[in-house]
């Protein structure tokens, strides 16, 4: 084994004392090793119900004025007045979706904000 002391490598380099075999196996020992570190971790499951569901109705507020996204802070909105699908900011660009679960990237928009 080479240490870092003994080689100084170049990028695409070979240094000259290795061998053939012994810079492929290096180059597959660091493919590898790349390869291993780019896994994805696995996507956890989604949340089902464990027993009896019921289904409430609720009554919701909606701003007939149209606000800006950056006015708003980690309040509920709706990109329409019909509240069809129900937004939280999560981020400086983004929302999550209260209906699907899914965040979605926002540039900007006006938005009517959502009271409950």
């Amino acid at each position: 084994m080479v240490s870092q002391s003994d080689v100084s490598i170049e990028a695409n380099s070979k240094p000259p004392e290795w061998t053939d075999e012994e810079y492929k196996r290096i180059c597959q020992q660091v493919n590898h090793f790349q390869r291993a570190k780019r896994k994805r971790k696995k996507v956890k499951p989604v949340l089902k119900p464990r027993g009896k569901v019921t289904e409430k109705q609720i009554t919701i507020s909606i701003e007939d004025s149209a606000c800006d996204w950056d006015d708003i802070k980690d309040e509920p909105f709706s990109l329409d007045t019909n509240a069809t699908r129900i937004y939280v900011k999560i981020g400086k660009e983004r929302a999550k979706c209260v209906n699907t679960g899914k965040s979605i990237p926002v540039g900007g928009a006006a938005v009517y904000r959502v009271f409950f």
